[in-house]
């Protein structure tokens, strides 16, 4: 029983459990009801009760044994489907996501460690186009047009050319993909510090207040603390963090348990959260930024990459994981033992959704290097920044989860129950005929066709078809569903007539209504006017910025082993032959990339070998680098000192050679190989 009525002088919304039990005999199943309000309910407890078999509480909750609250049977039938096609958010198998559970700073503990921004900036610190706060040596902006050569007029505002960029980039005078590298720039555009001269950084604290599902930095402080603070709604055009407090980065780098894995980013979700709210499980995918203890980390272990990452965060974003949570939710708190046996797809039964993850959540500058790890997210694609294109992939994103659930159109329609009513019939006066968990609540404000719910019914019904169509193949349907348009995927209809999908309670329903062109241009002009090479090449430049020469290196070592693991072309990295990634990652960029393959074994110890000998052959690795490659390898001690000094003395490592019969580095190599050109169709040996 929820108490509504008031039935114990308690909070109306609390809830209580009686319990009745009956000695001897042996249970097989139990008559359960959930989130009743009428005592008058206790006559007619046939007609409101539904069994619920001991063996569904153990494939439901294997650990806590634990009740999902249904709401009939037909949601029990839904619970059967979903946990038969799904494994457990928990579940550490090979066959599961490799999710691994983790809270960073205690709000109440580790307080003293936490200031506000102001406190900082009084010592010299300036947030910068990154989300940091930094001290060092900043400089006026126009030095650095000056030393560039960048011809400006005499009056620095009016030497602002405003360019096809979003903010702060539309403030400078050349694109920012033409900015040299290790060139910082303050969050306004108005100073810049070389990475050399950065004397401390400071990160932003997040709270659960400032995410939203897939916005990364949704609200920012004003003023005020604990209950009483005040958050204002950031332009999702402009990823900016204003946080209520800044921890010294050394602290949250030492205190954190944040992977080496180079796109360094993490999902970050909501732990305070009722079933009752629009939407109970609320994340996004964060930057390196500490976490609150209100904002529970999700990290995805070795093996899955940015693809994993992007996968698991579109399913737990899902009406369908939504609606799962929402039954086993039974506080305002989601604690992991309640998230780690809840159902999520299958690995194997997710599309990549690298693309539409990433126009979604990571447009910000602070992602670059997730973008460059992940090769551009699978494909290119334009941040969703404006209402129409997000509301577009978040429909995707609920139609794909809800097929890879194995959810049919029967079950998704369950799931959005009376989420098409009339905004009149969504009132005060009506909300107590409607389910207290339903979804009825989201977009309750606009009119039906323009609703999340309703656009996802009629996304996912394009998605059956398409599976039909490919024979009942669902992998073929998938593809097809998001290779339609010219690759873009499922379009927003230019009109909608709800009775056409037996949808709708009024008059209007009977009638085609306009909904793209309601919703808005799909993208702003400056994005149109930046082209896919400008994008990509600025995309990296924030990669190498953020993680350094020797960070940017290792990237590039991740991106050489994932395109050896997909069978795809990797020579343009390995011998940096394209002229912008050379000067991004410049000499000590190759020497980490070099190292970090050898530290990995991504070839094996004779191939390495081979490997540099011919690289050195073709010029792509000088004299003077490669004592800078064996001198790193000695520090990673990966070579001895007696190897070392051999090595340099021009011998290869006695590894390949037995002692005593290694030959100068001049003469003839051993067993040469020709680093040839691959094809996507016939990528041919990696090592040969």
């Amino acid at each position: 029983f929820e108490n509504r009525g008031r039935i114990f002088p308690i909070h109306r919304s609390y809830k209580f459990n009686p319990v009745i039990v009956q000695k001897g005999g042996k249970t097989e199943s139990v008559r359960t009801s959930f989130m009743r309000h009428d005592l008058d309910d206790w006559e007619r407890a046939e007609e409101v009760t539904t069994p619920y078999a001991e063996s569904q509480i153990e494939r439901f909750s294997p650990a806590s044994r634990s009740f999902v609250e249904i709401q009939s049977r037909r949601d029990l039938e839904i619970l059967e489907k979903i946990y038969a096609n799904s494994v457990l958010l928990g579940d550490d198998s090979p066959d599961g996501w490799n999710v691994h559970y983790a809270t960073e700073f205690s709000m109440t503990n580790d307080s003293h460690l936490f200031r506000p921004p102001h406190r900082w900036e009084e010592e010299g610190y300036r947030p910068d186009e990154y989300g940091r706060w930094l001290t060092g040596r900043w400089c006026p902006t126009r030095d650095l047009w000056a030393g560039l050569d960048v011809d400006l007029p005499d009056d620095s505002m009016s030497a602002r050319r405003m360019r096809s960029a979003t903010r702060p980039y539309d403030r400078i005078p050349i694109p920012r993909a033409d900015v040299p590298k290790g060139v910082i720039l303050s969050r306004d555009a108005e100073h810049w510090m070389g990475e050399e001269d950065i004397a401390g950084c400071a990160l932003p604290l997040y709270q659960g207040i400032m995410l939203r599902r897939f916005v990364p930095s949704a609200r920012g402080w004003v003023s005020g603390t604990g209950l009483a603070a005040k958050w204002d709604h950031r332009d999702r055009d402009y990823a900016t963090w204003s946080p209520q407090f800044l921890i010294d980065s050394n602290v949250a780098r030492r205190s954190s348990e944040d992977t080496t894995a180079p796109e360094q980013a993490k999902i970050g979700y909501r732990e305070v959260a009722r079933n009752t709210e629009p939407r109970t499980f609320i994340s996004s995918v964060l930057p390196s930024f500490p976490c609150g203890n209100k904002v529970p980390v999700l990290r995805i272990g070795s093996g899955k990459g940015g693809t994993g990452m992007a996968n698991i965060v579109a399913a737990l974003n899902s009406f369908a994981f939504d609606w799962l949570v929402r039954r086993r939710l039974g506080a305002a708190t989601l604690n992991w033992f309640v998230l780690a046996e809840s159902a999520v797809p299958r690995p194997a039964a997710m599309p990549d959704m690298r693309r539409i993850v990433g126009q979604l959540n990571l447009s910000a500058p602070v992602f670059g290097a997730w973008w460059t790890a992940n090769d551009g997210g699978g494909e290119s694609g334009l941040a969703a920044l404006r209402e129409g294109e997000r509301m577009r992939l978040m429909t995707m994103v609920d139609a794909i989860s809800a097929v890879a659930y194995g959810l049919d159109s029967a079950d998704i329609r369950h799931i959005m129950h009376r989420t098409d009513l009339p905004k009149d019939m969504i009132s005060p006066g009506h909300t107590d005929v409607l389910q207290p968990t339903g979804f009825w609540r989201v977009d309750r404000d606009k009119d039906p066709e323009l609703r999340h719910t309703v656009l996802t019914l009629i996304a996912f019904q394009d998605l059956q078809s398409k599976i039909e169509a490919a024979g009942g193949d669902r992998e073929r349907g998938l593809e097809a569903f998001l290779n339609q348009n010219d690759g873009e995927g499922w379009m927003l209809p230019e009109t909608l007539r709800l009775a056409d999908y037996g949808l709708g309670h009024d008059d209007r329903a009977q009638h085609p209504q306009p909904v793209a062109a309601r919703l808005g241009p799909r993208f702003y002009d400056w994005q149109l006017a930046q082209s896919p090479e400008e994008r990509w090449r600025e995309t990296r430049l924030h990669a190498r910025n953020l993680l350094g020469a020797k960070g940017y290196g290792a990237l590039l070592a991740e991106r050489i082993e994932r395109r050896l693991a997909e069978g795809k072309p990797y020579l343009d990295l390995l011998r940096l032959t394209e002229d912008h990634e050379r000067r991004l990652a410049g000499e000590a960029g190759q020497v980490a990339m070099l190292a970090e393959l050898y530290a990995r074994e991504v070839p094996d110890p004779p191939g390495w070998w081979d490997w540099i000998t011919t690289l050195r052959a073709d010029g792509h690795l000088p004299d003077d680098r490669y004592r800078d490659l064996v001198d790193e390898l000695r520090d990673r001690k990966l070579l001895t000192e007696t190897e070392h000094a051999a090595m340099l003395r021009g011998a290869p490592p006695p590894l390949l050679i037995p002692e005593g019969e290694a030959t100068p580095l001049a003469a003839e190599p051993r067993q040469p190989f020709e680093l040839r050109s691959q094809s996507d169709t016939d990528p041919g040996d990696l090592f040969e």
